[in-house]
């Protein structure tokens, strides 16, 4: 047959383009591909496999079929491969084989592996931490054009770490141009900086406008809260505790600890909702259990309340 076509077929389905959109077909194209050698389509098999798209679940078999394609040195394949040894996903946990993969798909062009490898060398997948490896892996995928590189880099010039100056000014241009680049995270990090004046001017309306457009992007809950705390605090808007509640409650919605947060400081306060002090320690106690520092030195306080004191 013709792999080639049976790829790109394959793809039609998946997509839906000029195509009914059918999973189950798509994979079908993808694995006559495959068994010819196509590299392409055993990546695209192996991902099938690894998302349970139009067919079972299988991460063994996903593993096998990007072992496949990354042997012809498909960059892609190479990346995921990395990834399921590097979680011990269908496959041991194998970190240097991993830094291996990633190696050789930095060297065919694959753009997400050098901030892979940074990521492994900060977090200290091989054994001990080296934030200088880190910090260099990291600048040299954002040289190359991967702009959620340069929240890491901003992250390093805001602590000093790996050999980068503390520079807050420096870290603030890296997330206005990641943010520019469409980096979720990047808009958030802008938001918070214009709030306490970290890195540039404090300018809470800018702030508010950052939380805004991301909210609006990215449906991002962190946003949402981020609003919210805004109207409740009067950063950037007029205060407006009602308005406040409504987006703490969207966030609260998606189990964002800042929604449930917002919603313990209103029902502590009294802000836009009747006191409750019994409401706003079990909302301390949810956000402290989704991993908000703040709430869990409130849970410490709130705790007299529920015990009378």
């Amino acid at each position: 047959g013709n792999p080639a076509g049976q790829y790109h077929l394959g793809l039609c389905y998946l997509a839906g383009r000029g195509e009914a959109q059918d999973a189950g077909a798509a994979a079908q194209c993808f694995q006559l591909a495959a068994g010819l050698g196509h590299a392409g389509a055993q990546c695209a098999f192996a991902r099938c496999h690894a998302l349970g798209e139009g067919v079972q679940k299988d991460l063994p078999t996903a593993v096998f079929w990007y072992e496949r394609a990354a042997s012809q040195r498909h960059t892609g394949a190479q990346l995921e491969l990395a990834r399921l040894k590097l979680e011990g996903k269908g496959t041991p946990n194998d970190p240097e084989g991993a830094k291996d993969l990633l190696l050789c798909a930095h060297a065919g062009g694959g753009l997400l592996a050098a901030k892979l490898l940074g990521e492994m060398y900060e977090k200290g997948s091989l054994g001990e931490q080296d934030m200088e490896q880190a910090s260099q892996w990291y600048t040299m995928a954002a040289n190359q054009g991967d702009a959620s590189a340069l929240v890491k880099l901003a992250r390093f010039h805001t602590e000093g770490w790996g050999g980068l100056k503390q520079d807050d000014a420096r870290a603030f241009d890296y997330y206005k141009q990641a943010a520019a680049a469409g980096i979720e995270v990047a808009h958030l990090a802008m938001a918070k900086c214009y709030l306490v004046g970290k890195g540039v001017g404090k300018n809470p309306k800018a702030a508010f406008a950052c939380f805004k457009q991301c909210e609006e992007k990215f449906n991002s809950p962190e946003a949402q809260a981020g609003i919210g705390h805004c109207y409740q605090n009067g950063f950037g808007v007029v205060r407006d505790h009602i308005t406040a509640i409504q987006w703490f409650k969207l966030a609260r919605e998606r189990n964002h600890p800042e929604g449930f947060l917002g919603m313990a400081v209103a029902y502590e306060n009294a802000w836009g909702v009747a006191e409750d002090k019994m409401k706003a320690k079990k909302q301390y106690d949810k956000a402290a259990e989704l991993g908000n520092e703040d709430a869990g030195a409130k849970v410490k306080r709130t705790s007299y309340w529920y015990w009378g004191g």
